[in-house]
């Protein structure tokens, strides 16, 4: 990538149709939650079994900056980014895992970093760094890209909310709301939030009551309301370069990493009031990491309690208790050196069976040094 596509600009310290047609899915690909970590020196997507947290097997994807990662609600397909206007398809019930046979790559009309997938599942909505293109999106059954958006600025980061909002953020530091219609139609509201940094990323509440933004340089977390986009709190990051965040599926939690250090604090949150407690829960030490905007470069898996976060100096995707804070166990592979972004399946809404002791999350799935 070159400076012109606003790559690598500094350096901080180191879902066919998806109509789930769940008859086609196999039964060992159901029974199991599935993860994808990319990997930027190696080119490629690491898939593994997140309940046991053991590698299923890699692809290979061409060259470029191998970013966000995202899985379909059924599981069948996986999804990465390259920062070529290009989306990769990964076949989740081949054994081992492939790229996808059909239309692969999918073109879209902005160079891609960032993914979300709408509520029902059917499209992908796809964001770039800090050059100015619209937002794609792509409907996930033909695999094409069935509209775009400008919005007359950069849209570096995207996320979207289970009531049809989508919350975009401009590296001129702003949030803005769209939503999506069910034939993927984006519109904007004319809903803003400014900001007084600059934003890596943003990321929704379950409930959709309420949205979060991580910045960079200033190192802040702000928790804000849906559809209005209220700011309610700021709270300083332990690592001071905000990167990526989520909100557990109850919404009493937010984690949040950050690089310069490297941390992932956890934050007491209301996600209806979108109120965040004054200092984080606890603060998880990880190793810094490169500050892809949008890319989510942490995940939570939907009925342990398992964080799971890339880290690039430990060329692994490290496990941790998401209670304690407690290093669990190291994902490594021949294929995971420079580990960016990460996900973990979700389930439908309503198929998420979880005991007492659980601790759920979601993720894109939704960044320390490397920008575009």
């Amino acid at each position: 990538m070159t400076n012109d596509y606003g790559k690598r600009a500094r350096l901080a310290s180191v879902f066919s149709g998806t109509v789930l047609v769940l008859a086609l899915q196999s039964p060992e690909i159901s029974a199991r939650t599935l993860g994808l970590v990319a990997d930027n020196t190696e080119s490629s997507v690491t898939i593994f079994d997140a309940d046991t947290d053991t590698v299923l097997g890699s692809v290979p994807i061409p060259p470029g900056t191998i970013g966000d990662v995202l899985i379909t609600l059924d599981q069948r397909w996986g999804f990465v980014t390259n920062f070529k206007n290009e989306i990769f398809v990964i076949d989740l019930a081949a054994s081992p895992p492939r790229l996808a046979e059909g239309t692969n790559p999918i073109r879209i009309s902005n160079l891609g970093e960032d993914l979300a997938i709408s509520p029902d599942g059917k499209f992908l909505v796809v964001s770039d760094g800090n050059a100015v293109q619209p937002i794609s999106v792509v409907d996930i059954g033909s695999r094409t890209e069935i509209h775009t958006l400008s919005v007359g600025s950069d849209t570096n980061s995207v996320d979207v909310c289970r009531d049809g909002s989508v919350l975009v953020t401009s590296s001129t530091g702003a949030v803005r709301r769209l939503t999506i219609d069910s034939a993927g139609a984006l519109k904007d509201t004319g809903e803003t939030l400014s900001l007084d940094g600059e934003p890596n990323n943003v990321f929704c509440a379950p409930n959709s009551a309420s949205g979060l933004v991580v910045t960079t340089l200033s190192g802040s977390m702000t928790s804000f309301t849906v559809p209005d986009l209220k700011r309610v709190d700021t709270r300083a990051l332990s690592g001071n370069f905000g990167i990526s965040g989520l909100v557990a599926s109850d919404g009493d939690r937010v984690f949040v990493r950050s690089s310069y250090d490297g941390f992932v604090d956890v934050f007491s949150y209301d996600a209806t009031a979108a109120s965040l407690h004054e200092s984080p829960q606890r603060s998880i030490p990880v190793s810094v990491t490169f500050g892809f905007y949008g890319i989510d470069q942490i995940a939570l898996h939907p009925s342990k309690p398992k964080l799971y976060v890339p880290e690039f100096f430990a060329n692994a995707l490290n496990v941790y208790d998401a209670n304690s804070g407690e290093l669990l166990t190291s994902i490594t592979d021949p294929n995971i050196v420079e580990p960016t972004g990460v996900t973990i399946a979700m389930p439908a809404d309503g198929d998420n069976d979880d005991d007492e002791n659980d601790d759920n999350g979601t993720s894109d799935s939704s960044d320390g040094q490397y920008r575009r």
